[in-house]
C-alpha cells in the first residue's frame, strides 16, 4: 500500500503546503499524480513549476480531476488510493464535506505525516499563524500527527446593532450576545432560540429555515447577519460589535 506524501483538504481555511516525494519514473523525471475535484490546486502547482525550472527538470506533475459532482470523486479516490502501485496520487484534495474522513478516519492511514517528508511543520504552521481549528481538521488522531492542511479560507461573522441586543437581553457586551447566538456550541439550535426572543421583540432576522437559506436581516432593524452558505450544522463564529 502507498502512502500518499500530501493531503490538502478545502475548507474555510487559509494556508497551503504541498509536499511532494518520488512515485514513478517518466524518463529522467519524477512522476507526482495529483489528485482533485477542481483545476485550484493542480494549477497551482503548475504555477510552482512555471517559476522554479530546477523543480520542472526533475519533475513531472500528471493530473487528475474529477467533479464532485454526482459523488463521483471520492470513489475515485479511495480506489486510486487502495489499489497504489505507481499511478496512486501523491497529493489529493478533499473538501469541509467529507475531509475528515481523509484526516481523521478509515482513510487517513493512506496520507502521510508532514513531518515525515522533512518538513518543520510546527514552526511552518506558527510563521503562518494559522487557525488552530484548521489544524486540528488535518490532525490525525491516531499518531498526532498533522496529515493535512487547508488552502483555501471562506470566513464569516455574525454583527450585531448594540441598540437592540440591549433592548432584547439587557446587555450589548460580546459574551453575553455571543452565549445567546450559541458561539462555541458548534450548533444553529441557540441562535434559533435567541430569534425567537427577538421575534417576540418585534426584530425578525430569518428568512428562512430549511435547506441552505439566507441568513440576511430583512430589515435595517436586523439584529445579525450571516453568511449566505450557512446551515444549522455549521460552526457559528462572531465578532465584536457595531455601534
Amino acid at each position: 500500500m502507498k502512502k500518499s506524501l500530501a493531503l490538502l483538504m478545502t475548507l474555510i481555511m487559509v494556508f497551503s503546503l504541498c509536499a511532494i516525494a518520488p512515485s514513478a519514473y517518466a524518463a529522467d523525471k519524477t512522476v507526482i499524480n495529483v489528485m482533485s475535484f477542481t483545476d485550484e490546486v493542480p494549477n497551482m502547482i503548475n504555477r510552482y513549476v512555471e517559476t522554479h525550472p530546477d523543480f520542472a527538470d526533475k519533475y513531472e506533475i500528471k493530473t487528475t480531476i474529477i467533479a464532485t459532482t454526482d459523488g463521483l470523486y471520492q470513489p475515485a479516490l479511495d480506489q486510486a488510493l487502495a489499489q497504489g502501485g505507481a499511478d496512486a496520487p501523491d497529493i489529493y484534495c478533499a473538501e469541509s464535506a467529507f475531509v475528515l474522513k481523509y484526516t481523521q478516519g478509515d482513510a487517513s492511514n493512506f496520507a502521510a505525516a508532514y513531518k515525515d517528508l522533512g518538513i518543520d511543520i510546527d514552526a511552518m504552521i506558527k510563521d503562518a499563524d494559522i487557525a488552530q481549528y484548521s489544524v486540528d481538521i488535518g490532525t490525525r488522531p491516531s499518531d498526532g500527527a498533522v496529515v493535512g492542511l487547508g488552502y483555501q479560507a471562506t470566513g464569516g461573522a455574525f454583527i450585531y446593532r448594540r441598540s437592540i441586543a440591549k433592548d432584547v437581553w439587557g446587555s450589548d457586551d460580546p459574551e453575553v450576545v455571543g452565549e445567546k447566538i450559541g458561539a462555541g456550541t458548534q450548533s444553529w439550535d441557540k441562535f434559533f432560540e435567541a430569534a425567537e426572543e427577538l421575534k417576540a421583540k418585534g426584530y425578525a432576522i430569518v428568512t428562512a429555515t430549511s435547506g441552505t437559506p439566507s441568513r440576511t436581516a430583512p430589515t435595517p432593524a436586523g439584529l445579525l447577519t450571516a453568511s449566505s452558505t450557512s446551515t444549522r450544522s455549521a460552526k457559528l463564529s462572531w465578532i465584536s460589535p457595531s455601534s
